[in-house]
């Protein structure tokens, strides 16, 4: 596996390839539906009766169609040979999960079961990090009271709405101002609006004032409700979004998750997911709507959402690049929006969803979020 190039997974694990294998098995396809179209065309040429077809041989025009045709299903069983290695290649990692890490990930949350007395009604079979995760936190987590705040970054210009994965992330705010929302007026008065969240920012357990901590990290994980959830929607209500609305979300690493779990939640019309960095192993997308997940593969943070669950999002990975050992970095949103920009540059760009843009404006407002704890 190449560090610089990108290996992506179609919904439900379907392939799992480098993005250059992916985008020589489309070409190839075309090409076969080319030559197709080509000895069409040779096969309906009238007999020649006249000058200048005079002097041509229809046998020799039937020879060539022939041949043309031959190219073209030369051309679908190379492509169908990629598209099969690809298969391969996702039973192979199946094959790898079940193997070693599900097994790994039992034995994990049975050690925090004997260590923290609790014993989760879950079937064995199912128990991973998400289960760990709520063994550690209890059956219920108190999100105490939520507040949110607005806050500026810089002046509030207007913005064209995004059309790309990179320029998308890109918008995703700093961890002081957690939330970023843009609201879009368009023609017919269409409103679409698009959430951008930002990760854990403060790695306390308890009670800590900032919702966006790792306690809020962890009940993600498990399925639980979380204290960075709730702000998010509060910041939502606050800007006008209201249940059924249009929303594209957009998050980073613990951002990432509430996204996820926003865009399935069935309250809003999701019209697009982008996440990166994000443990999303027991978070998958099940909705009609374009999703694609990030990960890179020397970020320790995406594997601790547990193994995968079968999911409609698109996956692509790749190294960060960052030097070996340094795990910040590898996580840091800087690196993912340069993978985000190699995501957009791609070769196999065609086989993953495209993510709607326009050319209406909006003033994006931000958020912070503060939580209060009775005593």
């Amino acid at each position: 596996m190449s560090n610089e190039s990108l290996w992506i997974t179609g919904p439900y694990g379907v392939f799992v390839a480098e993005e250059h294998v992916l985008a020589l098995a489309d070409v190839l396809a075309k090409v076969a539906r080319d030559c197709a179209g080509v000895a069409g065309v040779l096969d309906a040429l009238p007999a020649p009766s006249e000058d200048p077809w005079a002097s041509v041989d229809s046998a020799v025009i039937a020879r060539h169609a022939r041949r043309v045709e031959d190219l073209g299903r030369e051309a679908t069983r190379l492509a169908q040979a990629l598209w099969s290695y690809a298969r391969a290649s996702a039973d192979q990692e199946r094959a790898r999960v079940a193997t070693f890490v599900a097994p790994r990930e039992r034995l994990f949350a049975a050690a925090i079961s004997g260590m923290s007395g609790n014993h989760p009604s879950a079937e064995w079979t199912t128990w991973g990090l998400p289960v760990a995760a709520g063994m550690i936190l209890g059956a219920t987590v108190s999100t105490g009271e939520i507040r949110v705040h607005p806050g500026a970054i810089g002046p509030a210009t207007r913005v064209v709405q995004a059309s790309g994965v990179a320029e998308r992330i890109r918008r995703i705010p700093p961890s002081h101002t957690p939330i970023r929302i843009e609201r879009y007026s368009e023609e017919g008065g269409l409103v679409t609006t698009e959430v951008f969240i930002a990760g854990t920012s403060d790695w306390g357990v308890g009670h800590t004032s900032n919702p966006f901590d790792l306690e809020s990290n962890m009940a993600l994980v498990a399925g639980l409700g979380s204290a960075s959830l709730v702000a998010v929607e509060m910041a939502m209500k606050r800007s006008g979004v209201r249940e059924g609305d249009r929303v594209t979300f957009v998050g980073h690493s613990q951002g990432g998750v509430i996204a996820a779990r926003l865009a399935e939640s069935g309250r809003y019309t999701t019209s697009g997911l982008i996440t990166v960095g994000a443990p999303l192993g027991g978070t998958p997308v099940h909705g009609d709507y374009p999703a694609v997940s990030i990960s890179h593969s020397d970020d320790v943070v995406p594997p601790l959402g547990g193994r995968m669950e079968p999911t409609r999002a698109f996956a692509v990975s790749r190294h960060s690049g960052a030097d070996l050992g340094d795990v910040a970095d590898a996580h840091s949103l800087d690196r993912y929006a340069a993978t985000a920009t190699e995501l957009d540059r791609s070769p196999a760009r065609s086989q993953l969803p495209g993510f709607r843009g326009g050319e209406a404006t909006a003033r994006p407002s931000y958020f912070r979020a503060t939580r209060d704890f009775d005593s």
